[in-house]
């Protein structure tokens, strides 16, 4: 077998077209491909075993698929193609691993900068659910939000420090807020009912008279 035949008889076991019709229920696609279309046929997937993955190929998308013996009727879609439809490359950086979603979301790890980053888009949210979590952090973690809520307990093992106020209760139910060892202000008084711990003042026995401003 020369060069050509074996040439002509790849090129009718592998094609390239593109998809017309999408069945997520069924996992089968009908793609036109040389001015036919092709009857539902499977699409590959990156895994199907006990690790599976799902992400349903679009309209428009162009596949390569192998028809064994150039019957189409057998055919099965390979892999997707970049195209000028629509379906360009995300990225041209080979250090990257980029995805992105339809909404514009993208998932991008950088080998080079050893960077990965989560950017949703839009009212998206991110959801983890799991028994426990652990960050670890060798330099610092920033939480950039508005409002941050913790709705169990908090424990925090070295220095807080705050810089916009602190705002304090003891919550539903009566609980009261409680703090153990030295409390200690520094230019400034602690207020109870409106009642200054450096500030108040009392009246002296006898004559009435205010006395002197309180003292460590």
């Amino acid at each position: 077998m020369d060069s050509n035949e074996l040439f002509q008889r790849l090129d009718g076991v592998i094609k390239t077209g593109y998809i017309r019709n999408v069945d997520p229920d069924a996992k089968q696609v009908r793609v036109a491909v040389d001015g036919n279309v092709t009857g539902w046929i499977d699409w590959g997937v990156w895994r199907a075993g006990l690790l599976k993955v799902w992400s349903c190929p679009d309209r428009g998308e162009k596949v390569l698929i192998a028809a064994p013996a150039g019957d189409l009727s057998m055919a099965v879609v390979l892999c997707s193609l970049y195209s000028d439809n629509g379906g360009e490359s995300p990225s041209s950086d080979p250090e990257e691993t980029y995805i992105k979603f339809p909404d514009g979301s993208t998932l991008v790890y950088n080998h080079g900068e050893n960077e990965f980053n989560l950017v949703v888009t839009g009212q998206g949210m991110v959801k983890i659910t799991c028994v426990s979590a652990t960050v670890t952090a060798t330099d610092s973690v920033t939480l950039d939000a508005p409002e941050t809520l913790v709705t169990g307990n908090l424990t925090v093992k070295q220095k807080i420090t705050g810089q916009g106020g602190m705002g304090i209760s003891g919550g539903s139910g009566g609980a009261v807020a409680d703090f153990g060892g030295p409390v200690r202000v520094t230019g400034g008084d602690v207020k109870v009912d409106g009642i200054g711990v450096k500030s108040h003042i009392h009246k002296e026995q006898g004559d009435g008279n205010d006395v002197g401003p309180a003292r460590g």
